[in-house]
């Protein structure tokens, strides 16, 4: 478990949805929050900073990385007008499957943080989503964190 987190809020995300205060052009970008094993944001054809868009966080399965997260939905991105972030674990699997919550919540709300600055996100319209390892992760944080997460999709 990291250091700020207490057991009980182990799960919890701080990051919110907030009016961005920087732009973002359609497009797959990196987060840049990790030299090694980073991130992915994908902004769709569609988008438009004066309209909130509903985001998707995925996950990628076991041995996967944020290709593999991004894979997932991504052709479905600019045919429904998503956003899509997908972070890398900080090791081989989700660190709620190995250990306990950890280092990988933090970067998930590092990567949620840093997505919100760029992107209008629809609050109401936030869901999470995973694959395999993933899929048991998305359940993890989804569920804890129902007050961020409108849908929860396992895979």
């Amino acid at each position: 478990m990291s250091a700020g987190r207490s057991a009980r809020y182990a799960s919890r995300l701080q990051s919110r949805p907030q009016a961005p205060r920087e732009s973002v052009k359609p497009g797959l970008w990196p987060l840049g929050l990790d030299d090694e094993r980073d991130g992915l944001l994908y902004v769709p054809t569609t988008y438009r900073a004066d309209q909130p868009a509903p985001l998707i966080l995925v996950f990628h399965g076991a041995r996967g990385n944020e290709q593999r997260g991004m894979a997932l939905l991504r052709d479905f991105a600019d045919i429904r007008g998503l956003l899509l972030v997908a972070p890398a674990s900080r090791g081989e699997t989700w660190d709620a499957l190995l250990e306990g919550f950890g280092p990988d919540v933090d970067y998930v709300d590092a990567a949620l943080y840093t997505t919100f600055e760029r992107c209008a996100v629809d609050a109401s319209r936030l869901a999470v989503a995973g694959f395999s390892d993933g899929a048991s992760y998305a359940l993890a944080l989804g569920l804890p964190n129902g007050d961020l997460f409108t849908n929860i999709m396992a895979f």
